[in-house]
């Protein structure tokens, strides 16, 4: 089975980022107007039309109707919580920058600046965790996380809950950083699709280590709306069904929606280094 035929059907192309500014204008001004960005010297990011219509979208329902109330709450969450993490996301952000200093991306910086780097890498390697270009249609970046490969329990031996939070934290603001980046780059959303690996997952594993990606996952949803377009579980293990029952609720409603649950037969999966995910994409990862 070919790994990209099989996956295609799942995901959409992207939509013009400037399209989709311009159908939300009357409402992304509407949103300024009741949420007004803070001092630019309080900011490591842009809060511009682009940012606020993420938020605008994110709260206009199938009949276009948009929801202020519930948008300008998120949206001023989002405020305060990039005020309150300052120091850490500026430090994602000069990762980043580090990462396209010679134009040619390189993911050392982003891992080597990360909070409690030294340990958490122990447990979360390249051997389970990847960032790559989808190559798909709609060209999102995708994660893909081997999760039988993670010894949540010896990792959580290391770290503390709020650690490891701050980690993954960290991580989701790199992954913002880095769509935006694209984004803006090639005036088409682009977002993150998630394929998490599930062969291999111990159903006893650590609920510390669960209780984290589970908080991290509800901070997204507020403060990072359209960075995700999709979660993939994939080889959920056919007798294990209660596995389903122990991930789904980790996120929030709005993204179990996005969840996806197949059942990939693809060789490459088993071998997270595989030349389909990594060769073709040592040229063309996060080029943009």
């Amino acid at each position: 089975m070919n790994s990209r035929q099989s996956l295609r059907p799942l995901f959409s192309s992207n939509q013009s980022l400037g399209q989709m500014v311009t159908s939300h204008s009357t409402n992304i001004n509407k949103l300024q107007v009741v949420a007004p960005p803070p001092p630019s010297t309080q900011t490591q990011i842009q809060f511009d039309d682009i940012f606020y219509m993420r938020f605008v979208h994110q709260y206009t329902n199938n009949n276009n109707v948009f929801d202020l109330e519930k948008a300008q709450s998120a949206i001023t969450a989002t405020f305060e919580y990039r005020a309150a993490q300052a120091p850490m996301l500026a430090v994602a952000r000069k990762a980043v920058e580090l990462a396209y200093q010679n134009d040619v991306f390189n993911n050392d910086p982003i891992l080597s600046m990360a909070p409690h780097s030294s340990i958490v890498t122990k447990f979360i390697t390249p051997r389970n965790s990847i960032m790559a270009r989808l190559p798909l249609p709609s060209n999102d970046l995708l994660y893909i996380v081997k999760a039988g490969n993670v010894d949540d329990k010896e990792l959580m031996k290391s770290v503390s809950v709020d650690q490891l939070t701050e980690f993954y934290t960290y991580a989701k603001e790199v992954q913002f950083l880095l769509s935006d980046r694209c984004s803006r780059t090639s005036d088409t959303l682009q977002s993150v699709v998630t394929l998490n690996d599930l062969s291999g997952t111990n159903l006893l594993g650590s609920s510390d280590f669960r209780n984290v990606l589970s908080k991290v996952s509800k901070q997204t949803s507020i403060y990072y709306p359209l960075l995700s377009r999709a979660t993939v579980l994939a080889n959920l293990p056919r007798l294990l069904t209660a596995l389903a029952k122990i991930f789904t609720p980790l996120f929030p409603p709005n993204i179990q929606r996005k969840l996806k649950f197949v059942y990939l037969d693809i060789p490459e999966l088993k071998n997270i280094h595989s030349s389909l995910f990594l060769d073709n994409f040592e040229q063309d990862i996060l080029q943009t």
